[in-house]
């Protein structure tokens, strides 16, 4: 026979599940912090978020979610 503490017998099905998501996320996020690429220059990010800006500009003045136009957004 198996003795468990009072709060082992009250674990829900989806505190479980929480805590192996939650553990499973950690171990990611350590792993990609391990792996990531060398940030980008924040002059050369600055200019290609500026030039995507413009290629969303529309006629009237607006601008569209992408430069893509099948692109509903």
């Amino acid at each position: 026979m198996v003795f468990m503490s009072t709060s082992a017998q009250h674990l829900s099905r989806r505190a479980l599940l929480r805590g192996a998501a939650c553990g499973m996320a950690g171990a990611a996020v350590a792993a990609l912090a391990r792996v990531s690429a060398p940030a980008a220059e924040p002059a050369c990010l600055a200019e290609e978020t500026v030039a995507f800006v413009r290629r969303c500009a529309r006629a009237d003045g607006g601008s569209a979610p992408s430069p893509d136009l099948k692109y509903k957004g």
